[in-house]
């Protein structure tokens, strides 16, 4: 059995919809994080960092299909609507760790 198993995930949301900004914030995790990380993937539709500690940094697209997602921390792309917000990301959430960044910047508000 493997250790990542033992260990209660954490489940990190990026929520972004430019898959290009989603690749550059798991590079920016990864080369922070590269020597904790335990697993890395990137694809066209999936993007995921699980860091030694437990950590699972998850990129999800904010769409009707990605409801059933569940995290305990959100960092969510500043050009989001509010709809989307109320909709699709807010039930997702069971924290109040909640973070609206310009992921461009790394500009970021808790709300």
């Amino acid at each position: 059995m493997d250790t990542i198993d033992k260990v209660q995930l954490e489940t990190v949301g990026i929520f972004t919809k430019d898959i290009n900004k989603a690749k550059n914030i798991f590079e920016q995790i990864y080369n922070t994080h590269a020597i904790y990380t335990r697993y890395y993937k990137i694809t066209e539709y999936e993007i995921i960092c699980v860091l030694t500690n437990g950590i699972r940094y998850k990129w999800i697209d904010p769409c009707l299909n990605s409801r059933g997602c569940r995290v305990q921390k959100a960092y969510i792309d500043d050009t989001i609507s509010i709809d989307v917000l109320n909709e699709i990301i807010y039930p997702m959430c069971h924290t109040k760790d909640i973070y609206i960044i310009d992921f461009d910047t790394f500009d970021f508000k808790v709300i």
